[in-house]
């Protein structure tokens, strides 16, 4: 997996690369020149001086000559002889230099020339025979010395024309030196500014993309598609942890919008059992009085008894049905009621799941943070080499402006060394800039983050108080059906009792009497149960509200 580090550190280095081998090409041309420079001075300069000298040497020789003839001193043969010396010399040195055929015929000729003036023009003076040694002097020695000092001036001449040639080739290969450090410069800079634009696109935009994402989900807003990234770094896990929490929380806020929904059926199916349960509870107590009167009756009129008997069993039966009515209501609402606390205890484990998602990705917030500071760490390094670099290109301007002309192009390299270092300088504090404001943004979503968690931490009380509440309506139901239960053996000794009135007249009253008593005893209970209604009715509107409630909090998120 390529890191964000890894990246930066690639593109850094391959810029570095370029510039080593600028310097490089740098310096390969100014040692390519120095070398030229070297030969040109060392050899073929000293050529030239050396030809040149020959060429003089000739000529104050052919003066020597000259002067020998006309004055007849023997001084000039001494000078003749101390400039043949140094023809030798200068001879030797000319071999060692260019030891070409051309050369080797001049040292030829000159010795030939020099053994013709010793053998014939001087013997010839000796002997006192001058018109001989004019002669000789004017016909053959002075037209070979010309020959000599044309041959010597060539010599130097071609030298010249040599060097010529060379300073042309080094000005031209100084030149297309030169271009190509200025190409490998720009190439330098435009594979900079390439990688600050791919940094700035692999790693910028889509961070900015993951906070407008994580901004929207602030807002509630859980909608759009899964985030994809070309790259396998941390900007990737990123998003991936990003995908995930998205999901979960969908899913969660889909749960808890499901429960919701049947938390408010329920609760509503709870009050309209509760609105039957009291208007049957109040028949109860109707007929009950109903009863009471009638015993009371029987108790002072015999003559209505069989009346009063078959009203009885009427509003015994009507008890009995009531009574089972009753009973299927109160099993429903537990049923219900029991269905209830169970969502609101799965709707607290997803609220836990969302915030263990949440917390997850705090951490990743904070990891990313932590690779910022990398990011910035690495960001000094490089301006530090920015600033070594600028100080080695002071250094190297002022070794050019030692060396005067030959360093002008050093100096010249090195000024765009300097250039190029203020521009990475340049661009690396644009980074800095970057990653401060990537850190800001970061420290933004991580609040925002913990915000939710706290929202959903607040949501899970109110859930847990739900779930409460529910807890005790299934104990209210409980208590319901357990005096629904005791009704309804109320109403079935009642029904017994009367089946015995009708078959014996003669216990009439006893009969009477203890319907009397059960049907004050089923007044007191009615009543217990009436009350108790009226409680489970308070609870399921209450719970009814809760519902609402958790419905609206949840309409701010949108799936």
């Amino acid at each position: 997996m390529k890191s964000l580090k890894y990246k930066i550190l690639l593109g850094f280095t391959t810029i570095l690369i370029l510039l080593v081998i600028a310097g490089a090409s740098a310096s390969i041309s100014m040692r390519v020149g120095q070398q030229q420079v070297h030969k040109m001075v060392s050899n073929d300069m000293e050529l030239v001086t050396v030809s040149e000298q020959l060429s003089k040497n000739v000529s104050q020789r052919i003066a020597i000559v000259r002067g020998y003839v006309l004055f007849g001193d023997n001084s000039f043969m001494a000078d003749f002889r101390r400039y043949t010396e140094t023809s030798k010399t200068l001879q030797k040195k000319l071999i060692e230099l260019n030891p070409s055929e051309e050369n080797k015929k001049l040292i030829e000729l000159n010795d030939k020339w020099r053994t013709m003036v010793e053998d014939e023009i001087f013997p010839s003076y000796a002997s006192g025979n001058l018109d001989k040694a004019l002669n000789s002097m004017t016909t053959s020695t002075e037209p070979v010395a010309r020959d000599l000092m044309e041959g010597f001036e060539q010599v130097a001449a071609s030298s010249l024309a040599h060097i010529n040639t060379d300073k042309e080739a080094l000005i031209h290969t100084l030149s297309r030196n030169t271009n190509i450090i200025i190409v490998l410069t720009i190439i330098s800079i435009m594979l900079g500014i390439s990688i600050a634009f791919y940094l700035s696109s692999t790693i910028i935009k889509p961070l900015v993309q993951i906070i407008f994402r994580i901004q929207t989900i602030a807002t509630g807003d859980l909608r759009g598609g899964q985030m994809e990234s070309k790259t396998k770094d941390e900007i990737a896990q990123l998003a991936k942890a990003m995908n995930q929490m998205v999901g979960n929380l969908r899913l969660v806020v889909t749960k808890v919008h499901e429960n919701a929904e049947r938390i408010t059926l329920s609760s509503e199916q709870l009050s309209g059992s509760a609105e039957q349960m009291t208007m049957a509870t109040k028949k109860i107590t109707n007929a009950v009085q109903s009863v009471a009167t009638g015993s009371m009756r029987q108790t002072e009129s015999m003559n209505d008894n069989s009346l009063s008997m078959s009203e009885m069993s009427i509003v015994i039966q009507r008890i009995a049905e009531a009574t089972y009515n009753a009973t299927q209501v109160s099993l429903e609402a537990t049923q219900e009621a029991t269905q209830g606390n169970e969502a609101i205890r799965t709707a607290v484990g997803q609220m836990g799941s969302i915030q263990l998602t949440i917390g997850k990705a705090s951490i990743a917030m904070k990891q990313l943070g932590e690779h910022i500071e990398e990011i910035h760490s690495i960001l000094e390094v490089i301006e530090d080499i920015s600033g070594q670099t600028n100080l080695l290109a002071l250094n190297a301007s002022i070794e050019a402006a030692r060396a005067g002309e030959s360093g002008r192009g050093f100096a010249v390299v090195a000024n765009e060394i300097k250039k190029l270092s203020v521009q990475s300088a340049s661009s690396a504090h644009s980074i800095s800039d970057l990653v401060h404001i990537i850190q800001a943004e970061t420290h933004n979503v991580l609040n925002e983050i913990q915000d939710g968690v706290k929202a959903i931490k607040l949501g899970m009380e109110l859930v847990d108080v739900a779930g409460q509440t529910f807890e005790r309506i299934v104990q209210s139901n409980v208590n319901v059906s357990s005096e629904v239960q005791e009704i309804a053996s109320s109403a079935e000794q009642m029904s017994a009792s009367s089946e015995q009135l009708a078959a014996s007249l003669t216990e009439l009253a006893s009969i009477a009497e203890q319907s009397l008593h059960k049907s004050q005893t089923v007044a007191a209970t009615t009543e217990d149960q009436l009350g108790s209604m009226i409680n489970i009715s308070e609870s399921a509107d209450s719970l009814n509200s809760m519902s609402h409630e958790l419905k609206a909090a949840l309409i701010a998120f949108k799936i």
